[in-house]
Order: C-alpha cells, then structure tokens, then sequence
C-alpha cells in the first residue's frame, strides 16, 4: 500500500549460511481480489510487464518482481510473495557466507582518481544507490552525477559529457552506468513512455571523436539477457 507501514526482518543462520529477508506492506486497494486468487496471483506477480492493480496513478512497466526474480536466481537465491488477510510479505533468501570487517576491508577497491562516473536512472532510489556506489569506489563528490529524473535530464547527457571531456585539465575517463530501460509519464492518461538506455548512449557516441570515445566506459544495466539482448547492447 502507498505510504502504508513497511516493516522489515533480517534472519542470518550461520550453520546452514542461509540469509532469509522478509518486507511486509499494509494490505492496500484491491487486496481483498487478490487474496480470492490466491497462489495465482502470487505467480503473476512475478511475470514480465504485468501489473496487478489497474486504474492507479504510476509510470511503472510491471517489471519490478520479475528483476527481483532474476537477480534472486543470479545469486543462487529465491524470492516469493504472500498475500495475507492483514499484510503483504515479499520474501527473498539465499545462502551468504559472513565476513570479519578485515576481510570487508580486502575487498574495498577505487577506481583511478581521475575517472568521472555518471549514473542514468528512472529510479530515484537506484540513483541514490549508484551515488553511494561511486563513493565507495573512491570517486570525489565533485566527479559524480546521477541523472534520469526526467526526460530533460536524458537530453543532457550529451552536453554533460562533452563539457566533462573539454575541460583543460582532465586528462582522465568516464564511467557510465545506464540503465536500459527507462520510464516516463507520457502525461496521459495512458500510460508512460519508454527511452532506450543503450540506445542513448550510442547516439551521444557516435557525435564523439574517436580519441574522445575511447576515453569513455559505458555499461548497460538491464534485467533482458538474452543472446540478442546483449548483442544489441554491445552494438550500441
């Protein structure tokens, strides 16, 4: 439910390494349909571009359970839902080994000091995530972006990159992560509009000059990894 309370359980058993975490939502418009329907619903829920609330105000494609499913499945894992009579509860496991904070230290790295990253994203919360992802790689405060708000932000990319790579005293490179799929109000009642991640990039690629180029790092986020999904990307 939108704004409802949302509570969250972390279990950790450190015989069998098994991680459990369990979010828990108020039951919200329509529940009381999908509580008749049962473990159909459950199943739905994971399905790609499927929604199961119609007539409410969002730009989501339906994709969110499906992602969730398959980064589950990369990691060794499983996720499930339940909807229940006074709760909805998402559930995701998998098996984690522990680590000492030495061996959390082991594994911290950073990119060189003159690298600049820059995040594309629809999602507030990922755009936040990249930032801090960035910190953790040791990019300064000044050499990171995060962009994607809007359509506007889309168009800007371009204009950002070229300014980054004029400048005088930056002799460094760009890392770029986009994600492939973004989503947009339309501002119509039908729906939302979609722009190509991939697709954005390799038109601000293709205005570069080669030795420009080369100074530039793009990687594609996207939960569509098939055979052809891929080529298309590294086409791009």
């Amino acid at each position: 439910r939108a704004s409802g309370m949302v509570s969250t359980t972390v279990r950790y058993n450190e015989h069998s390494e098994l991680l459990k975490i369990d979010v828990s939502n108020e039951p919200g418009p329509g529940h009381e349909k999908l509580l008749n329907q049962g473990k159909v619903a459950c199943a739905a829920v994971f399905l790609q571009s499927t929604r199961l609330h119609e007539n409410i105000d969002s730009i989501s494609g339906g994709d969110g359970a499906w992602i969730m499913q398959k980064c589950a499945k990369n990691m060794g894992g499983s996720c499930a839902i339940s909807f229940q009579k006074v709760e909805t509860v998402f559930s995701f496991q998998c098996h984690a080994k522990a680590v000492s904070e030495d061996e959390t230290r082991k594994l911290h790295f950073e990119l060189p000091l003159n690298t600049y990253a820059i995040a594309i994203d629809d999602s507030w919360i990922q755009r936040k995530l990249m930032l801090r992802i960035f910190s953790d790689a040791g990019i300064p405060q000044s050499q990171k972006k995060a962009l994607g708000r809007n359509p506007s932000e889309l168009d800007s990319v371009g204009g950002l990159i070229d300014a980054i790579l004029d400048q005088h005293d930056f002799d460094g490179k760009i890392l770029v992560l986009v994600d492939e799929n973004l989503d947009y109000s339309n501002g119509e009642e039908s729906g939302f509009m979609m722009r190509s991640g991939s697709k954005l990039m390799e038109g601000i690629l293709a205005k570069l000059q080669h030795e420009k180029r080369d100074r530039l790092l793009v990687l594609v986020r996207s939960a569509n990894d098939s055979a052809d999904d891929i080529e298309t990307y590294t086409s791009r």
